[in-house]
C-alpha cells in the first residue's frame, strides 16, 4: 500500500498506540509515585486537552515518519520528544495536587 492513504492508516494506527502509551505509562506512574488512591487524585482524563491534542499530534508525526522512505530521523524523533514531555507534565500535575 502506498501514497496518502498509507499515509494515512499510520498516522491514525500511530495516534491511537501514542495515546494507549501515554496513558498507561501516566497511569503506571502515578502508581509508583505513590500518587494514587488519595482524595486529590488526578485522573489522565482531568489533565488537560490541550495536552491530549499535543500527544495524538505527536503521534500522528511517529508515524507518517514512519510510513515515509526513506526514515526521515528528526520528525521521528520531534515526535517522540513531544511524548516524552507531556508524560513529564504529566506526572508533575499528578503530584502538584
Amino acid at each position: 500500500m502506498s501514497g496518502p492513504l498509507s499515509l494515512g492508516i499510520y498516522a491514525v494506527a500511530a495516534t491511537l498506540i501514542g495515546v494507549a502509551l501515554d496513558w498507561a505509562v501516566f497511569e503506571r506512574f502515578k502508581v509508583i509515585a505513590g500518587a494514587f488512591g488519595d482524595d486529590n487524585e488526578v485522573r489522565y482524563s482531568q489533565l488537560p486537552y490541550w495536552r491530549l491534542a499535543l500527544v495524538a499530534l505527536a503521534s500522528s508525526v511517529v508515524g507518517v515518519s514512519l510510513a515515509s522512505q526513506p526514515l526521515p530521523a528528526f520528525p521521528f524523533w520531534i515526535g517522540i520528544g513531544i511524548l516524552v514531555f507531556s508524560n513529564i507534565y504529566g506526572a508533575a500535575a499528578a503530584l502538584r495536587r
